[in-house]
């Protein structure tokens, strides 16, 4: 993936962006397509959105808080490009190390 948008504050939890009811969390098509819920491999009340891979890819990734709660992984929707898996997967095992892979730091 070449295009990488980071959205701006304030961030939002995937829970509060279920209930506020975007459409991507109940799209029948990629939950389909991925076998199971959208949600399937994290917890959303501990999984902030960060940002996605661009226009049209439906591939965001996240502040996963599951497993550290002092020193989250990047996890990422994954369509089969990362991991040869469809779900979540990990991108990185911590900010400043998705910082390193992406080239902010």
């Amino acid at each position: 993936m070449d295009t990488l948008f980071l959205y701006p504050p304030p961030f939002v939890l995937v829970s509060e962006d279920i209930v506020d009811g975007d459409h991507f969390w109940k799209d029948k098509a990629l939950t389909q397509y991925f076998g199971q819920s959208l949600t399937h491999g994290i917890e959303p009340e501990l999984a902030v959105i960060l940002g996605d891979f661009g226009p049209g890819t439906d591939a965001i990734f996240i502040l996963d808080y599951q497993f550290d709660l002092k020193n989250p992984q990047i996890t990422g929707m994954d369509y089969g490009e990362v991991s040869n898996q469809k779900g979540w997967t990990q991108l990185a095992n911590n900010i400043d190390e998705f910082c390193e892979v992406i080239g902010l730091s």
